[in-house]
């Protein structure tokens, strides 16, 4: 499934007023920020052999020396251009060390070059591109580690969607909320991924007998508030992209499940800073247009501190989840950089741009930046992984692997930032979730038993 699954957590904490769900916030007239391509044509090419230096730390008083090196949204944070910015706290300084690469999982590379060359982009009648032949029955990269033109922007979005997953991972995440007062809330959910299709793991055929047709599921229970508790939803993810997504949630006051509709996309969550859309977009209602490769600072998390509340910044009045020093290993990475525009099948959608920074080290996102209607900077999700070892090996792992993410939303100083902790993969998963109809929302019958 696409991005995941921790923004799915946060959902379900709105489910429960029965999607009561509230208009798009009016822009503040504060933003100061418009699209323009310009900015992502001033940031470094990959191929430059410009370089920061391990060692440096950047701050305050030097981060315009760097500034090409940076996502909009690091330059935005320096710059102070809106409510939600940099101080001159120290967890705020980024000291640069080297660039840190993990090889995918030995089958899933062996699938890339046993399947890339198959695969083909096909017109829809938008004006989009979807993936032939279908992708249930092969794994790897669809287009390979190194996409080409023409059409590069689509191969590289479509190779992110089909980046690697396990076949099942089961997570804690603990979600905090802020509005523009400061107001703190939390949630805790356990969530579970898993891939039905389109499998790269060894013992398993890359299509599984019970797939029905389905690239991923998402189940999503909610731990606490405790007047939440039991609020169970799953997210089914169709392999044909072009099909709409399913939702599914078990409602414990009702005692009985019911199906979600898939039409409201641009639909904030109540009490969040999530969309309907931003776990599962379908890419053949979008223009892709492809913006650059570039080398640009982000962050991977240190495995074990990653998981603990105290790691990352909890002020409101700050960046909140924002990972401290101690446990972010900043580097340069290679990113490919698109531009989605919604097309006119959509109607009026929730914004005019959506820009996803995608790194190339296995082709998982980074960041992802939203301009709305005016084409003023709206909202970013900043996606921060960690190494995980799996299978004998350290490697990035689409979706699940994010330890930190959320919207920032600029223009209205609200912050929704989800961490995961406890992560099981594989047969390490609890006995109960490796049953195949938990991933089916047949098995939200079964919550309360």
């Amino acid at each position: 499934m696409f991005i995941s699954i921790r923004t799915q957590s946060i959902r379900l904490w709105t489910v429960i007023a029965l999607l009561a769900l509230i208009g798009l916030s009016v822009p503040s007239a504060s933003a100061q920020v418009t699209y323009d391509t310009n900015i992502y044509k001033q940031m470094v090419d990959a191929s430059s052999s410009s370089t920061i230096p391990p060692g440096t730390e950047i701050n305050l008083d030097n981060w315009t020396r760097y500034k090409a090196f940076m996502p909009l949204f690091l330059q935005v944070l320096f710059a102070g251009q809106y409510p939600i910015k940099f101080g001159r706290e120290p967890e705020y300084k980024i000291k640069v060390g080297p660039t840190e690469n993990y090889p995918y999982i030995s089958q899933y590379a062996k699938d890339t070059e046993k399947y890339f060359a198959q695969s083909k982009l096909v017109p829809v009648q938008n004006g989009s591109y979807t993936i032939s032949p279908p992708v249930q029955d092969s794994g790897g990269l669809p287009f390979g580690p190194n996409p080409t033109e023409p059409l590069l922007a689509y191969k590289v979005i479509y190779n992110f969607w089909m980046s690697y997953q396990p076949r099942i991972i089961d997570y804690f995440a603990f979600n905090w909320l802020s509005d523009r007062y400061h107001n703190i809330t939390t949630t805790i959910t356990d969530d579970v991924s898993y891939r039905l299709s389109h499998l790269s793991e060894p013992g398993f055929p890359h299509n599984l007998p019970y797939s029905a047709g389905y690239l991923s599921s998402g189940r999503y229970l909610v731990i606490t508030p405790e007047q939440s508790k039991y609020t169970t939803e799953i997210e089914l993810t169709p392999a044909d992209p072009v099909k709409d997504p399913e939702s599914y949630v078990f409602l414990p006051s009702l005692r009985r499940a019911l199906r979600l509709s898939s039409s409201a996309k641009c639909a904030p969550i109540l009490g969040t800073d999530f969309i309907n859309d931003d776990p599962i977009f379908q890419i053949p209602y979008f223009k892709i247009t492809f913006l650059g490769e570039k080398k640009l600072l982000w962050a991977l998390l240190d495995t074990e501190g990653s998981t603990r509340p105290d790691s990352y910044v909890t002020k409101a009045s700050g960046i909140l989840g924002w990972p401290k020093p101690e446990i972010s290993r900043w580097q340069l990475r290679d990113m490919y950089i698109v531009d989605l525009e919604p097309l006119p099948v959509l109607g009026r959608y929730c914004f005019n741009h959506k820009i996803m920074y995608i790194d190339k080290d296995g082709f998982i996102e980074a960041v992802v930046e939203e301009f709305d209607h005016s084409d003023k900077y709206w909202r970013v999700s900043p996606y921060r992984q960690r190494v995980l070892d799996y299978l004998g090996q350290k490697t990035l792992v689409s979706a699940a692997g994010s330890v930190n993410n959320g919207p920032v939303d600029f223009q209205n100083s609200h912050q929704t930032i989800a961490f995961q902790y406890d992560l099981t993969i594989g047969d390490k998963v609890p006995a109960r979730l490796q049953d195949a109809a938990m991933a089916f929302p047949g098995s939200l019958s079964q919550v309360m038993k």
